[in-house]
């Protein structure tokens, strides 16, 4: 669902509630999500009433402390308050109150106030939640082995139209090494040599649990770009085709564009209305884009539109160009999707540079 308020009915027993006044879950609730029933554990969850039930219980403005009396349906809304939870819940618990309509800069704080975040959904027909601006609080743990030594890698957003449910996207934070698209001068990015070595020779470097319990093997959208045109334009002509299913991708052009803030939510849409090809040169575009690697020039999944031996790459100032697929030393970052499934440990971590959201594999 799109929207990040879903609907909760009780269909059996709230065993109990801690009766502080705050109304947090913290044993087993069965409830039906969205016509689905399922069994919520001690996962922090806040229940509040849209509706009025049966008999009233005990509440404490709208959040249930107490089960006395309780019966009949209820239609709930959950608000993460801690815990292991549904990674992408979480993050579009943080939008609550913000319409999916809506392409304004949505700013909230973390889960414990100690982390600003900003994001958009980006307008396109999949309507993706994405975090932008300079600073964003995305950063995450990735590929932790098993004395939980990991890397950071950076959340580009919840996105929809990859697999069946909403899923995050991630970008490791730091570039991985320099390379050309391709060795042979063919822009289809199944047969290329990047593709090849982030779906062998890296894939194999990972942890051994990344691949069983955290990334999707899913169709990578790589339809062909002209830099002429503007990034919902662009956005549109990428997800045209797809990809047979992989691992590791890269990211797309319009991952880097829709990641900007700029300096207002009227100067983010110049940047968007812009021709990719001056994204970078209008003012304060790559400036306020967390994913802008200042004076490198980064590889793209992207195929230019035109032809089957240019590429697109990020330049130096944040603009699109297309590249001769061969052409070697331009750097790159591997891209994943993660399993619906998987949570993020809002214990710990605000999803600050200094303090990583923690990923937990889901049952």
């Amino acid at each position: 669902m799109k929207n990040k308020k879903r609907t909760y009915t009780i269909v059996g027993i709230l065993l109990a509630i801690i009766a502080l006044g705050i109304g947090y879950a913290a044993v087993t609730t069965l409830l039906e999500i969205d016509g689905t029933a399922t069994a919520l554990q001690s996962d922090g969850v806040k229940l509040e009433f849209t509706g009025t039930p049966t008999n009233s219980g005990t509440q404490s403005g709208n959040a249930i402390t107490s089960t006395s009396g309780l019966s009949g349906d209820l239609t709930l809304y959950a608000k993460w308050s801690g815990g292991s939870n549904l990674a992408t819940d979480f993050i579009l618990a943080l939008t609550e109150g913000a319409s999916s309509s809506s392409t304004d800069i949505i700013t909230a704080t973390s889960n414990n106030n100690t982390c600003t975040n900003t994001f958009a959904y980006d307008g396109t027909t999949h309507n993706n939640l994405r975090y932008v601006g300079l600073t964003p609080c995305n950063y995450v743990k990735f590929n932790c082995d098993s004395n939980k030594n990991c890397e950071i890698w950076r959340i580009i957003g919840v996105m929809y139209g990859v697999d069946s449910a909403p899923v995050l996207k991630l970008i490791k934070n730091d570039l991985v090494g320099q390379s050309a698209w391709n060795s042979t001068s063919n822009n289809t990015w199944i047969n290329s040599t990047l593709y090849n070595t982030l779906n062998t020779t890296y894939l194999q470097s990972l942890n051994a649990n990344v691949v069983n319990d955290f990334i999707l093997s899913v169709p990578w959208f790589n339809g062909g770009v002209n830099i002429n045109a503007n990034t919902p334009t662009t956005y549109t002509a990428e997800t045209s085709s797809q990809s047979s299913s992989a691992y590791i991708g890269l990211q797309s052009f319009t991952d880097f564009a829709y990641a900007t803030s700029a300096t207002s939510t009227s100067t983010r849409n110049t940047c968007l209305n812009t021709r990719i090809s001056g994204y970078g040169s209008a003012s304060g575009c790559a400036a306020n884009n967390y994913l802008f690697k200042t004076n490198q020039y980064e590889l793209t999944i992207d195929k230019y539109y035109s032809g089957t031996t240019n590429a697109i790459y990020i330049t130096n100032i944040g603009n699109a160009q297309r590249v001769t697929v061969t052409s070697p030393n331009y750097y790159y970052r591997p891209v994943v999707y993660l399993k619906s499934n998987v949570k993020i440990n809002t214990s710990e971590g605000d999803g600050s540079s200094g303090s990583p959201y923690e990923l937990i594999a889901g049952n």
